[in-house]
């Protein structure tokens, strides 16, 4: 059957489609397309920037939180305590746009309290123990930029908080010796700062009638006659040591074994104390307030020689001698608040060379933490710092002929776990901690 010219242009008829019907449906895909690119640009922008805003939220929190706890470490109870923080958070090597680029945008503030108020310099630094850092950062953004009201930058904030907290106990780090509290009572102990007392007592020794007076010996609460620290000694007959333990010239005292713990440790006696005073053993269990201590016997020479390695590990990186800082304070208290705690932390302070490092400017190795007691029982009623001077176990003048040894420490305050002077007042073991 041959088509007919009507019926050709029938079937073309049928097969052609309007002009404007096929534009209107080529339209419609290219908006559907425009759309899908730009939901797809968003989402992919929302991923890559928003990876990038999460990374720099990490890494600005890595900063605070490193900066609050670093700020928090030299608060001793000194203003300038604020200049050295503020030292410490500037010389952070926590940076940002993946790890290339300082933090340049931060607020570092103090407070007495968790909650502030926070101020950036305070006009007294005692009780101030917290430190709060606040930082921030303005992102670049790439994809997202093309949603509206998206600029070209995100900010991204972080913020730290960073305390000393007050510790009951302490293990390792703890100096092996125990001094006797003038008053159980007082947050300071009976101590006066810049005062040095005793770490360990020197026993007088030979015949009483031929030894010292009864004005240049302090007499224990069970009748020793003991040569003790200026401290000890001008404070008598108010005050007297504790029961000294043993008779003759092994009763000698202050210093306790931490390894007598039985039935778990028989104590290592004199090598265990060395290695105490040096900071090379570790004990493990702590001495909590309440412990009761047991003192040790005995002379030990050994002790004295490793106190004063102690204090020749110095590291102010200057010489050996009179250009060493010989006390913690240029002065010392002559009365409990006479002058103030904060004077004495603002004004009494010893000049260090702030071109050498802390605590406090190289002389970490001589503040010292030891546990307090109760005389009338051996019992930890605290803790404190003392500060070791350059001779600590010198000669004390001579009587009849003998010169005796007593080792003696400056006290200096309350103390952080890094055997740091601390804000106090009073005498605190703290522990520098991230509170948020």
């Amino acid at each position: 059957m041959i088509a007919t010219k009507a019926t050709r242009n029938r079937s073309t008829a049928r097969n052609r489609r309007p002009r404007a019907s096929r534009d209107k449906r080529r339209g419609s895909i290219l908006v559907m397309m425009a759309i899908a690119l730009t939901v797809l640009t968003a989402m992919a922008g929302l991923a890559i920037d928003g990876g990038r805003l999460l990374i720099t939220k990490n890494e600005l929190q890595n900063f605070t939180d490193a900066a609050a706890l670093s700020a928090v470490i030299p608060l001793d109870g000194r203003t300038e305590a604020f200049t050295s923080a503020a030292t410490d958070v500037a010389a952070s090597t926590n940076r940002w746009n993946f790890d290339t680029q300082q933090v340049l945008d931060y607020e570092l503030e103090f407070g007495q309290s968790v909650d502030g108020p926070w101020n950036a310099a305070p006009a007294a630094a005692t009780g101030i123990r917290f430190a709060r850092v606040v930082a921030s950062a303005n992102v670049p953004l790439t994809l997202t930029r093309i949603l509206p009201g998206v600029g070209a930058t995100a900010p991204v904030n972080a913020s730290s908080v960073a305390g000393l907290t007050g510790q009951n106990s302490l293990s390792d780090g703890v100096f092996p010796f125990s001094p006797d509290a003038h008053d159980v009572n007082d947050p300071n102990f009976g101590f006066l700062l810049g005062k040095e007392y005793t770490m360990k007592y020197d026993k007088v020794s030979g015949n009483p009638n031929n030894g010292p007076s009864a004005t240049t010996y302090l007499l224990s609460l069970n009748n020793k006659k003991l040569i003790g620290c200026p401290a000890d000694m001008e404070s008598a007959p108010l005050f007297r040591p504790g029961m000294t333990v043993g008779n003759g010239n092994s009763a000698e005292r202050g210093y306790v074994d931490l390894g007598d713990r039985q039935p778990t440790n028989p104590g290592g006696g004199a090598n265990l104390i060395v290695d105490s005073i040096l900071g090379r053993t570790s004990y493990g269990l702590g001495i909590n307030i309440g412990y009761q201590l047991t003192m040790e016997p005995g002379n030990k020479m050994a002790v004295n020689f490793a106190i004063a390695d102690r204090v020749q590990q110095d590291t102010d990186g200057r010489d050996i001698g009179p250009r060493r800082t010989p006390t913690f304070y240029t002065t010392a208290q002559t009365s409990m608040g006479v002058p103030s705690e904060e004077d004495m932390k603002n004004i009494y302070r010893s000049a260090y060379s702030t071109g050498f490092p802390r605590p406090p400017n190289g002389n970490g190795r001589r503040v010292v933490t030891v546990p307090v007691n109760d005389p009338t029982s051996n019992v930890v009623v605290g803790f404190a710092a003392f500060f070791l001077g350059l001779d600590p176990c010198g000669d004390s003048p001579e009587y009849n002929g003998r010169s005796y040894n007593p080792c003696c420490a400056e006290y200096i305050g309350s103390v952080t776990l890094n055997s740091g002077a601390a804000p106090g007042p009073g005498a605190s073991l703290y522990r520098p901690y991230l509170v948020r």
